[in-house]
């Protein structure tokens, strides 16, 4: 919400969803992160602000594009990445902290 208000002028530090994107050499993408199990819940909003984890999913979504805001490349993905962050997400167990265990 914030972001949107402030457009451009919002901090990158303040920006706290991060996510994964793999792009295939036809140019679809697949974009991968973590959502707390109750994103809306007070709790999980207190529970993050004080340093504390959250039970989250791994998501999984494919995108029309790369986004075009707050994207950079990291360098090239070998031949395998999606099937490594497929497994990944099959046993990934864990939750979310902010600035420590997220994307």
């Amino acid at each position: 919400m914030a972001e949107r208000m402030l457009g451009r002028q919002y901090p990158d530090a303040l920006a706290l969803h991060t996510l994964i994107v793999l792009q295939d050499p036809d140019g679809s993408c697949i974009a991968f992160d973590f959502l707390p199990l109750e994103p809306t819940s007070p709790f999980t909003a207190s529970r993050l602000m004080t340093g504390g984890t959250v039970a989250a999913n791994v998501r999984t979504r494919q995108l029309k594009r790369l986004p075009s805001r707050r994207c950079w490349a990291i360098g090239t993905a070998p031949a395998d990445a999606l099937e490594v962050a497929s497994a990944f997400q099959q046993t990934w167990r864990g939750g979310v902290e902010l600035f420590r265990r997220g994307c």
